[in-house]
């Protein structure tokens, strides 16, 4: 009996493993038209940092799964809303790391460069988007509070 219960199972298992031979490519959105946005990482030791990732563009999440903070993303030229997560952390076993999500507006031009970037002052977190190689801003500066981050909240720290 369990010989035949081996096979049946076996048999479910490996016909679930068989795919139907079709494949549908994913939509491609990169144009040679499009501005890019990069997140910035500012370390100065490996528990002295801050980081301003993109966590969103016009409500659509942004994932990190492999490039972390510095993630660059391809944006439509025109005015977007971009959320970003900043992070920052000065001591070992303080109060941090601590974080903050903030909303800017910034008008992309086609096929340029642009960068978060953001500073920690008292007790808020400021950020704004700047064009790579100038430094001009391009966006309001979003302020807010900063607090501590949750355990469960996923920190990327980069190691150099």
């Amino acid at each position: 009996m369990k010989y035949y219960l081996t096979i049946f199972l076996s048999f479910i298992f490996l016909n679930g493993c068989a795919g139907s031979g079709e494949y549908t490519a994913p939509l491609q959105t990169v144009s040679n038209l499009n501005a890019s946005l990069k997140g910035t990482v500012n370390r100065q030791s490996l528990l002295h940092y801050d980081f301003f990732s993109i966590e969103a563009v016009d409500d659509k999440a942004v994932s990190h799964l492999i490039e972390g903070a510095e993630k660059q993303v391809q944006i439509a030229p025109g005015k977007h809303t971009i959320v970003t997560h900043a992070v920052f952390n000065r001591t070992f076993g303080g109060s941090c790391p601590c974080e903050a999500y903030l909303a800017l507006q910034a008008e992309f031009e086609p096929q340029k460069e642009y960068k978060l970037n953001g500073k920690v002052e008292g007790i808020t977190i400021s950020a704004w988007i700047e064009e790579k190689g100038t430094s001009k801003r391009v966006s309001d500066i979003a302020s807010q509070p900063y607090r501590r981050a949750r355990k469960d909240t996923y920190v990327y720290v980069p190691v150099n």
